[in-house]
């Protein structure tokens, strides 16, 4: 049938296209992307086969797709591709893990992905923490009064909050029961200002699974975080 047949099975088969912009391709929001490897289909397909081997017949099932991945010592990938047929009623395909050894040393950079509460030191920006957030709210101010309609008056008793990522950059900002060009005004400040800022630390254990009990001496292993500051007028 025609793709404009209301009628026909083309028509009702097909699926509506909607296309969704990725938020963490804007800057550096990448660094606040929590999706794991268990967000993404496995690359893995499978299917029934029938077969019929002149009048003796088995029931199988055939898995082919992305098994792996391999990597040379020039730390270059490659996908594994494999395939395996097995009876249908037997066990079930493993997957075994093989560490090939390289080498090559890879250099380790850790950072959270979460925007951290539970920090070991806060972001400031400039030089000197404790007059950070003064510093922020003067210039804040100031930029409101000077190039904006906007001024305390917008702000007095309201918090706001900016979000920094572990790579001392601006990401965005947010308020409660403030005008949104208000806090379109302060993020568009805020993304003009050099990346004069310090990212937070958290320890490194907070969130990383595969820090083994081994290597916990009991120090604190601080790294860089993403983190919320909240200024309030």
């Amino acid at each position: 049938p025609e793709p404009n047949d209301s009628k026909g099975v083309y028509f009702h088969s097909r699926a509506p296209k909607i296309y969704v912009k990725n938020q963490f391709l804007e800057g550096d929001r990448y660094l606040i992307s929590r999706l794991t490897t268990t967000d993404f289909p496995s690359g893995m397909a499978e299917i029934d086969v029938h077969w019929d081997n002149y009048g003796k017949k088995y029931e199988m099932k055939v898995h082919a797709g992305f098994y792996g991945m391999k990597q040379y010592d020039d730390l270059t990938l490659e996908p594994a591709i494999a395939w395996a047929v097995r009876d249908k009623n037997g066990s079930e395909v493993n997957h075994d893990y093989e560490w090939n050894e390289v080498q090559t040393e890879h250099r380790r950079v850790y950072w959270s992905p979460r925007a951290d509460y539970d920090l070991i030191s806060e972001a400031y920006f400039g030089s000197d923490p404790t007059t950070s957030s003064n510093n922020l709210k003067v210039k804040i101010l100031s930029h409101l009064n000077s190039e904006t309609p906007f001024g305390l008056d917008d702000l007095s008793g309201k918090t706001i909050e900016l979000l920094i990522s572990s790579k001392g950059t601006f990401i965005e900002c947010r308020g409660q029961d403030i005008d949104p060009a208000l806090i379109g005004e302060i993020d568009e400040l805020m993304r003009l200002r050099p990346n004069s800022w310090q990212p937070a630390t958290v320890d490194f254990r907070q969130f990383a699974f595969d820090y083994y009990d081994e290597n916990d001496d009991g120090q604190l292993v601080p790294i860089p975080s993403n983190s919320w500051i909240k200024l309030t007028f």
